[in-house]
């Protein structure tokens, strides 16, 4: 297998050296034989990435579009030391150098969509983007809670005062999938542009239910829709209203039988749903102070939903279905405040308010395949109400003519509110209560970098993060629910590294290493007997090390891009749930080793392609590392013509066909997709 993967590389690589220098002329206009300047806004400022003292893997709308990624697992696999836990159609658990990924009944979210973190599962679908921006190491002293383990960002593009543009693609895939995707934008007046996109997605799913003797059993449609207005009164002021929605309905029969190999196969008699819907519009306005200085003020309002009914027998019997259901609504503020020079002193100030209501609701039914259980039923619901307020800043100063100093700091400050009760018709035990608790986080960051020349320099960051305490609130027993709330759990991660590039900006180098010490863990603990956990601070870990990353552009029209990971160490120092004692063990779903390797190529004629591969080494998918999943490649590859208006191309994903788990649900695993090939058509406005 991986001598057939290596070839299909050289082969690759053949092709784009005999194409010779080149690009599609659209794009020929804005590249050339250097690589390009990637400006991230990561540190809330915009800055040149190469420049910014952490490891930071940045992709832009092009590059997305030549390599054929459409979702953010897709863009996770070329990035080191980074995998992820997809226990349904869109809900994506992200592990950032093997942190995060324990079982959490309590979903965190820490993907900014367009600078807001909004609370809702398919933000994971690419709709008309810029740029991904993925952090690894501890966030919070910008960004706050849930963001100890790494940060992504996601950029759409913005509006422009140019000539009406927009583009119209349809895809066509194996397993009865078809997208539909468009967007236009453009100037409305000297003072007004727009830009809309909006696409629709169906598909039957691949797996193969064998009790059913069906292949459609996981089906799902998605719609999503953005749109951005940008008014420009004078100089001095931009505002933007930008409105995100979507809403995706799906089947739920994606887990195979407890303790079966992974495979695409199911045998679940409940078919099950999977859904959710998102509306969220955002007022942003930046006011230019003079001097310098810049007032942005970002307004949120989200309303989410997110529900599921799930086999948890999964077997062809009736015995125990899962039902949940959650709706958040969202008011937030940002005030921030930035200015300085850039070659010597800058400074940036804020202020972040949010207030949050969580109505919850979740059930296990049993049926008839329990006997006198059947018709029985353990119902809670709840409603968390959160309140946060924080203040945030940050100074990056040149202390001396090579010395860059970094220093930033966030306060935060949560209250959260549980109201609760539970029905049982299986003999539990009802009540209904309502608590409080309150909780401070400080979390700092140090960063100096040496500026070895103009385009090398070394650093070393010390940044300390916190994902926010919670409640027992998900499973429907009085029992559980009345334990104490977890507190936060802390990360703090030291990290050095080396950012340059050469030859004319042709190539870019950069490295790093790192090591996180991960304390007050959150686990969520089975109770013996059932399929139920508790949550509570019972674990402490820690992991280390080696992450590098290179772009090569060797002629023009012609990128080269990889990166290698290696986890020196990830394990519990510390873990017992009361009946069996974890330290020592590996942390889950951390491979030991991450390498990518891929290329985009354009030539004058028309003619593109783009290939990457991944090699993800092996990682354990639960806590008592019962199970494990091996080493697997993944191949993706995409050939095209552009012609002036039109192009077309032809793709595939997971050329080489591996069957591997992305998720583990009390011993049932979850295949990832199989060998996939679609056909693209797009026309350009």
């Amino acid at each position: 297998m991986t001598s057939k993967l290596c070839c299909s590389i050289l082969a690759a690589l053949c092709l784009a050296c005999w194409a010779g220098p080149g690009h599609a002329q659209d794009v020929l206009d804005t590249k050339d034989k250097t690589l390009e300047t990637v400006t991230v806004t990561a540190n809330k400022t915009r800055t040149d990435k190469q420049k910014l003292p952490a490891a930071v893997s940045a992709f832009d709308g092009y590059a997305l579009k030549d390599m054929g990624l459409d979702n953010l697992n897709d863009v996770v696999a070329n990035t080191p030391n980074i995998n992820f836990n997809r226990s349904d159609s869109h809900t994506t658990q992200y592990v950032f150098r093997g942190i995060g990924g324990t079982k959490n009944m309590n979903r965190m979210f820490y993907v900014n969509l367009d600078d807001v973190a909004v609370p809702y599962a398919a933000t994971d679908t690419l709709l008309d983007v810029e740029r991904i921006e993925i952090l690894r190491g501890g966030q919070g002293a910008l960004y706050g809670a849930n963001t100890h383990t790494g940060l992504i960002n996601v950029i759409t593009r913005e509006p422009e005062f140019g000539p009406a543009n927009g583009y119209a693609q349809i895809s066509v895939e194996k397993f009865g999938a078809f997208r539909f995707e468009t967007a236009a934008g453009g100037r409305i007046s000297d003072t007004v542009a727009y830009r809309i996109a909006a696409a629709a997605d169906t598909t039957n799913g691949y797996f193969n239910n064998q009790s059913l003797d069906q292949d459609d059993t996981n089906d799902s449609d998605q719609f999503t829709g953005r749109f951005k207005f940008l008014f420009l009164p004078n100089s001095d002021n931009q505002i933007l209203l930008n409105v995100y929605a979507d809403q995706y309905d799906s089947a739920f029969d994606a887990y195979g039988p407890i303790g079966s190999p992974v495979s695409w196969d199911t045998y679940n008699d409940e078919l099950g749903e999977n859904t959710g819907d998102i509306l969220s519009p955002t007022l942003k306005w930046k006011h230019d102070l003079g001097n310098g200085r810049t007032l942005t003020s970002i307004t949120n309002y989200t309303r989410s939903t997110y529900g599921f009914v799930h086999d948890w027998d999964f077997t062809g019997y009736d015995m125990m279905v899962g039902v949940y259901d959650e709706t958040f609504n969202v008011v937030s503020q940002e005030f921030k405040v930035s200015g300085g020079d850039k070659d010597s002193f800058q400074w940036l100030a804020g202020v972040f308010g949010r207030y949050q209501t969580m109505d919850n609701r979740s059930i296990a039914r049993y049926g008839t395949a329990t006997g006198s259980m059947a018709g029985a039923y353990d119902r809670q619901d709840s409603t968390v109400d959160t309140s946060n307020l924080a203040g945030y800043g940050q100074v990056i100063y040149r202390a001396l003519p090579k010395l860059e100093v970094t220093c930033a700091l966030r306060l935060d400050y949560e209250k959260k509110e549980l109201e609760w009760s539970n029905i049982s018709t299986t003999g539990s035990a009802e009540t209904s209560f309502t608590t409080d608790e309150d909780w401070m986080a400080f979390s700092p960051s140090v960063a100096a970098a040496w500026l070895l020349t103009d385009k090398q320099r070394i650093y070393a960051t010390v940044a300390r993060g916190f994902k926010a305490g919670d409640y027992n609130y998900v499973m429907p027993y009085a029992q559980i629910a009345r334990t104490d709330p977890v507190d936060p759990e802390y990360t703090l991660t030291y990290e050095m590294g080396y950012k340059s590039r050469h030859f004319n900006d042709r190539l870019e180098f950069n490295a790093d290493l790192f090591y996180v010490d991960w304390s007050d863990m959150q686990v969520d603990i089975n109770i013996p007997g059932t399929t139920f956990y508790k949550k509570l601070n019972a674990a402490d870990a820690h992991s280390s090390g080696l992450e590098i990353e290179a772009r090569f552009k060797p002629l023009k029209g012609w990128t080269i891009f990889g990166g290698i990971g290696y986890m020196f160490e990830y394990e519990f120092d510390a873990f017992t749930d009361g009946t069996a004692d974890y330290t020592g063990n590996k942390l889950p779903f951390t491979n030991d080793y991450t390498v990518n390797l891929g290329t985009t190529m354009y030539t004058d004629c028309g003619f593109f392609m783009g290939m990457d591969a991944s090699w993800r080494g092996a990682y354990y998918l639960v806590e008592d590392n019962a199970t494990r999943q091996d080493s697997y490649v993944m191949l993706n590859a995409k050939v095209g013509y552009a012609a002036d208006h039109w192009e077309v191309a032809v793709y595939g994903r997971n050329l080489l066909d591996e069957c591997y788990a992305i998720s583990n649900c009390s011993g049932a695993l979850m295949a990832a997709e199989p060998l996939t090939v679609g056909v693209m058509v797009k026309i350009n406005l």
